[in-house]
């Protein structure tokens, strides 16, 4: 028996091996997650990406403006300024949930008026989740015209296969009356705090509605909502022009860019005299508060803090370049045939060498 307890003890460190791979035991998991994030370190895309821009409300923007939030002429001013260059998709990245304040003084008119003639104005919302999936069904007003189509017979996925929402937080309802673009906005780091992944489905009562970074990258490529079809664990179909990897979660990997990789511009340029906005001609420009105290950061595979904008700008570089990382996190029958071979291969040859 002596002679063959070498071999016996490899196979069976083998098998101890395998079910702790398929039980995610953390160092393998830990481990595999750092290499993942080395390759997207190494190949992160180098130079100004092309498509999208941003324009902050920082602090040179505030010394002269005031200080945010504004009254919402003001915001009506800036996107309006911002139309004016003729950019493909205009993404408001702040909050413009109901205020009584700014109905009765009148700057949500104001700004509803000014949105009344954009017609490629993206608004994004908020949502609570939900910890299972409600069975009502319904259609809410507005909203349900960016409902996206799943490509199954009964047009709804898995429970767990996307986010599970039990109530949205849409803009102010003066803002809707003309129907602007709506997206929802939510962004999680994984467990261990690092950001690597970004959700581009929910589900909300019966429905599956995209991210605004989905949706912006959408309207970019000329693609309406009915033409993005979701295929469950598997891709999102931007219409023939793009094709973006998911997890079972309907989430996509984040290749995360430098926060110079985007051509910035301070609102108070663009709100200024002499501002050339053929900077905006075609892109997709998006406007957000940047200021530390009150803009979220996340540790990413690449920097420490990157502000939540940029995230979102990185998504749609993502979406529009094709430049997409395909993750695969299931436990494939491959991986463990192949953990098998060469734990067989320890068990014969390493006993051999003295």
């Amino acid at each position: 028996m002596s002679k063959y307890s070498s071999y016996v003890l490899f196979l069976l460190i083998s098998v101890f091996v395998v079910i702790l791979y398929v039980n995610d035991f953390g160092p393998l998991q830990s481990l595999q997650q750092t290499m993942t994030d080395q390759f997207v370190a190494m190949t992160t895309p180098e130079g100004n990406q092309r498509n999208v821009v941003v324009v902050a409300i920082d602090g040179r923007t505030q010394d002269e403006y005031g200080s945010w939030p504004w009254n919402r002429d003001l915001a009506a001013d800036l996107l309006a300024a911002t139309a004016s260059g003729e950019p493909k998709v205009i993404l408001a990245d702040f909050d413009l949930s109901e205020d009584a304040y700014q109905d009765s003084a009148g700057f949500t008119a104001v700004l509803a008026g000014q949105l009344s003639w954009m017609e490629n104005v993206i608004l994004p919302y908020d949502i609570a989740l939900a910890t299972y999936r409600s069975s009502k069904t319904n259609n809410p007003d507005h909203l349900f015209n960016y409902s996206l189509p799943v490509d199954n017979p009964l047009g709804l996925m898995n429970e767990d296969a996307s986010l599970q929402v039990r109530k949205v937080f849409l803009p102010a309802e003066k803002l809707l009356e003309h129907d602007p673009y709506l997206g929802f906005n939510y962004t999680m780091p994984d467990e261990d705090r690092v950001l690597r992944h970004q959700p581009l489905v929910m589900n909300y009562e019966g429905y599956y509605y995209p991210s605004m970074s989905l949706l912006a990258a959408a309207i970019f490529l000329g693609v309406s909502p009915d033409d993005v079809r979701v295929i469950e664990n598997k891709a999102i179909h931007v219409g023939s022009q793009s094709v973006i990897p998911i997890n079972n979660t309907s989430a996509g990997f984040i290749r995360h860019y430098p926060a110079t990789a985007f051509k910035r511009y301070s609102a108070a340029e663009v709100l200024g005299n002499d501002f050339d906005f053929g900077a905006f001609k075609n892109k997709v420009v998006l406007v957000a508060v940047d200021d530390p105290s009150i803009t979220e950061a996340f540790r990413t595979p690449i920097e420490e803090a990157t502000p939540k904008y940029l995230v979102t700008a990185g998504v749609i570089e993502n979406i529009i370049n094709q430049n997409l990382v395909d993750v695969k996190d299931e436990r494939t029958g491959l991986n463990m045939i192949l953990l098998f071979f060469l734990g067989a291969i320890c068990a014969f040859v390493l006993p051999q060498v003295s």
